[in-house]
């Protein structure tokens, strides 16, 4: 049997530890620059970055997945965050309008 060499830590940690943003790290994977998968335990979806056992970041071209950068089911899932987002925005453009014809008519 062979041995684990790639460590797995969760991206909020690998964040800390380079001083970068969550936001960063998660593009990074999503991007391929960084190897990575995101997981869903216990209903919460958690990222995770892979590290060999020296401490220094892989690449997804070193990774299991060939050819895409996310499976089938992540693509999905990220068509699905795009169509909330959009949603979300017209949500806040509506927002906006309200406010300021609520805050023009006070004054």
């Amino acid at each position: 049997m062979s041995t684990k060499t790639n460590k797995r830590i969760k991206a909020r940690e690998y964040a800390r530890k380079h001083r970068m943003s969550l936001f960063q790290v998660i593009q990074k994977i999503q991007k391929g620059e960084l190897a990575g998968e995101t997981v869903e335990e216990n209903g919460v979806r958690i990222s995770y970055v892979y590290q060999n056992e020296a401490g220094t970041q892989t690449t997804a071209s070193s990774g299991d997945i060939p050819g895409d950068r996310l499976p089938p089911a992540e693509t999905a899932d990220t068509a699905t965050l795009l169509e909330e987002i959009r949603a979300l925005r017209r949500e806040i453009q509506h927002l906006r309008e309200t406010i300021d014809r609520c805050c023009a008519s006070a004054t």
